[in-house]
């Protein structure tokens, strides 16, 4: 007695391999989607990062009242000092608008209020991680992490520029989206030598058109119209000294003549 005369259904070679395939599709997809959702800022900012680089972003200056913003640990004394002393005037040397919370926010005003203001207004958020926060600056910086990430997210135009301060391990970071920026090596390392840490940072940040080459341009051109007006000047002396030696020959002549 055979299976088919029993009645058993015999299963055809190519269903069978059928279903083999879509078993392996739906184990990929659903392994795929779990990556994907693990890894999804790392991947979010890699891949913000590479359309950036080929769609070549020009930011108009009119649109940001702030180049940027600087968020930091603001009960550590000596990273103050750095960023008043060192840091800032570097970056407003370069013709930069940076605002520094500790420094420019309104006396009396609320602060997370003004945060989110000025935060919506900045091009590019720097930001330092730091071991140690206490009370009201952990609240603060929370908040500040918070808005950079979501101008961040919705604004292709806008940077998060991030500075391990203290030599943290990604896993010691409490905030995935700041993790995610360690796992994948894009950060600045604070152990480098104070030049390096800022020309690197300069280097990282959106800028606005024509930020780069304004002052030169405008330098070239002054040097340009300050040439020309001594051409001028110098040409203008030579035809009135070319005047005055026609004018004496002239009457020397008549004088001879009388």
């Amino acid at each position: 007695m055979t299976l088919h005369g029993l009645g058993c259904r015999l299963y055809n070679e190519d269903i069978l391999w059928l279903n083999i395939s879509l078993a392996m599709i739906v184990f990929m997809v659903i392994v795929s989607s779990v990556l994907i959702y693990i890894f999804r800022f790392e991947i979010f900012i890699t891949a913000r990062k590479i359309l950036k680089y080929f769609k070549k972003i020009v930011v108009s200056s009119n649109l940001y009242a702030y180049d940027v913003y600087v968020s930091c640990n603001e009960d550590d004394a000596a990273l103050r000092r750095w960023l008043t002393s060192s840091f800032v005037p570097f970056l407003e040397d370069e013709n930069l608008r940076v605002f520094l919370p500790y420094r420019d926010c309104e006396l009396g005003s609320p602060r997370e209020e003004e945060i989110i203001d000025v935060m919506s207004k900045s091009l590019n958020f720097v930001i330092f991680l730091c071991e140690d926060y206490e009370g009201l600056a952990d609240i603060w910086v929370q908040k500040e992490w918070k808005y950079a990430w979501f101008n961040y997210r919705y604004d292709i135009h806008r940077e998060i520029i991030v500075i391990n301060y203290d030599m943290l391990q990604y896993k010691d970071i409490a905030k995935k989206y700041l993790e995610a920026f360690l796992k994948i090596r894009c950060f600045i390392d604070f152990s480098k030598k104070d030049k390096q840490v800022k020309e690197e940072v300069y280097k990282s940040l959106q800028h606005v058109q024509g930020d780069s080459e304004a002052f030169p341009k405008q330098r070239y051109c002054n040097d340009l119209n300050a040439a020309r007006s001594v051409i001028h000047i110098d040409v203008t002396y030579k035809n009135i000294d070319n005047e005055m030696t026609n004018l004496n020959i002239n009457d020397d002549e008549n004088v001879d003549a009388t």
